[in-house]
């Protein structure tokens, strides 16, 4: 059996209010609701546990 990482990049901070006025986050939700500070710092983690899985095997 092989196992593999995957990661979807998710956005944690989004305001979940969205929904009120959009009907999804794909798309048609503008930039507004992106903070790059938060942005930045999650991609850098994500990228962080993408590499320590390929250090561990995955």
């Amino acid at each position: 059996m092989k196992v593999f990482m995957f990661h979807l990049m998710p956005y944690a901070y989004l305001d979940m209010s969205f929904s009120d006025k959009y009907r999804s986050a794909w798309v048609v939700l503008p930039n507004t609701y992106f903070d790059p500070q938060k942005g930045h710092e999650l991609y850098n983690r994500y990228l962080d546990e993408l590499e320590l899985a390929a250090e561990l095997g995955f």
